[in-house]
């Protein structure tokens, strides 16, 4: 890629996709041109391009303009860089672009041919959607039209690009989509704010209007960190939520779907995550380098390593775990049995498109739409 990117998940986004349909995915990213590079190493300058790289050799196919660093006063918000996957249409993958979280953000939408197809910025009418995005992207269709909308964070687009709503909350470090409690109808959207809330700063969204359906009601600070979403614990239906402040802050909160608080203790760390893993239903849960099952009973171990991807690859509806060590990739897979039959997961249009944007910023396993 040269000397015109930085390493790190704001400054290099990757998304690998079969965009045109050929049946082979192309790989998208960032780069640049030449060799920019402050003493720092920091890049600052230069020409930006979203990069097509064929998914076989690795041949550069296309370049593409990057959306611009103008309207950004900072060097950190203007590198927060971002990509994603959504239907608009209903029927095929687009690609889409963002730049910005905590400031302005922009959008640049393409078609599967690679045409511009529509393009959005947080300023003038849409001003007060600025600092509203999370570390990551959500599509997914919440109003039942066949088309994906765009979650930015605390604010939503629609498949063609308008404004659709937005909390007003702020930037939000955990973020899901999911369809939390099997009691309400549609999709729901978990809350972790970054910026200091006098209440619901962790709360369930109705995805549809971004209005709360419930929050915790008192004061937060800093809520860092992915959190953790999954329905953990049999007796309470749906999906629960867990979110804790960083250091000085107030504690952790565990939810279930309906906004009961079932506890406040510490999972272990503040970006557990859930997993389809034994042959029930409930997932599991990864704490550190062990896995387990709800309350704290210790089901299985993984060597010192970082998750990097949690998926049902393999296709019998539990999910598989990708780590990093040194030198080498490992895929992790369950060893117990199920009498339980399931669609592959991947067939769910949320889960398939929080699979690909699994490869850039915050590493959020991607959930259920139904």
């Amino acid at each position: 890629m040269g000397w015109a990117i930085e390493e790190g998940i704001w400054y290099s986004p990757v998304i690998v996709c079969d965009l045109d349909g050929d049946g082979i995915a192309e790989v998208f990213c960032k780069g640049g041109d030449g060799d920019p590079r402050e003493p720092t190493g920091h890049v600052r300058t230069g020409a930006e391009w979203l990069v097509v790289l064929d998914g076989r050799t690795g041949k550069v196919k296309q370049r593409l303009p990057w959306p611009s660093r103008d309207g950004f006063d900072d060097y950190n918000y203007s590198s927060r860089n971002l990509m994603g996957v959504a239907y608009l249409d209903g029927k095929r993958p687009h690609l889409v672009v963002v730049r910005g979280t905590y400031r302005i953000i922009k959008v640049q939408a393409y078609t599967p041919e690679l045409k511009p197809l529509w393009y959005w910025e947080a300023s003038g009418a849409d001003e007060s959607y600025r600092g509203q995005g999370m570390h990551g992207l959500h599509a997914v269709d919440v109003n039942g039209d066949g088309k994906d909308e765009i979650i930015l964070g605390s604010a939503a687009l629609t498949h063609a690009g308008k404004p659709l709503w937005n909390t007003k909350k702020g930037h939000p470090d955990v973020c899901y989509v999911a369809d939390f409690d099997p009691q309400r109808p549609g999709l729901e959207i978990f809350y972790g704010l970054e910026k200091g809330q006098p209440r619901g700063g962790v709360a369930l969204h109705d995805a549809r209007t971004g209005a709360e359906i419930w929050g915790n009601p008192e004061k937060t600070v800093h809520v860092h960190s992915q959190g953790m979403v999954g329905d953990i614990i049999p007796d309470e239906p749906g999906i629960e939520c867990y979110a804790g402040e960083s250091k000085g802050g107030t504690g952790w909160w565990l939810y279930s779907a309906s906004g009961k608080l079932i506890n406040r203790e510490d999972l272990g760390e503040l970006a557990p995550k859930a997993l389809f893993w034994l042959g029930g239903t409930t997932k599991m849960y990864v704490s550190g380098k062990k896995i387990y099952q709800w309350p704290k009973k210790e089901v299985g171990q993984l060597p010192s390593s970082r998750i990097v991807a949690i998926a049902d690859f393999l296709g019998d509806w539990r999910e598989e775990m990708i780590v990093a060590m040194d030198g080498e990739l490992r895929i992790y897979t369950t060893t117990a049995p199920t009498e339980i039959s399931r669609p592959w997961l991947m067939e769910d249009p949320l889960y398939r498109n929080d699979v690909t944007t699994q490869t850039m910023g915050y590493f959020y396993p991607p959930q259920l739409s139904k």
